[in-house]
């Protein structure tokens, strides 16, 4: 205040401003990290249903596990190897080895 302005409004406006982008950045990181997350949290029940060595339909494609990854299940089909996501999985209800 040496010139004789109040600068306490433009503090709170710059505030203000700062807190607005850093919401923003924090909700574009959450709605991009949803589907990592979903698969993150899937490997601990899709661990559970399913194990290497095991025939798996998903969607149209069939084959034997061959891992069970973090994010996603290495299927071994007749076209190579495919990986299916783990939320994939959960959302065609893989109960006993088989999802379809």
């Amino acid at each position: 205040a040496q010139l004789g302005f109040d600068v306490s409004l433009l503090t709170t406006n710059v505030t203000i401003l700062l807190a607005g982008f850093v919401a923003a950045g924090a909700l574009a990181f959450g709605l991009g990290a949803r589907g990592v997350i979903a698969n993150l949290i899937g490997g601990y029940y899709v661990r559970q249903m399913v194990s290497a060595g095991d025939e798996l339909t998903v969607g149209e494609t069939t084959g034997t596990i061959t891992m069970i990854g973090r994010t996603a299940v290495a299927m071994d089909t007749e076209g190579g190897v495919r990986y299916v996501p783990h939320s994939a999985i959960i959302e065609e209800g893989a109960g006993t080895g088989t999802a379809a």
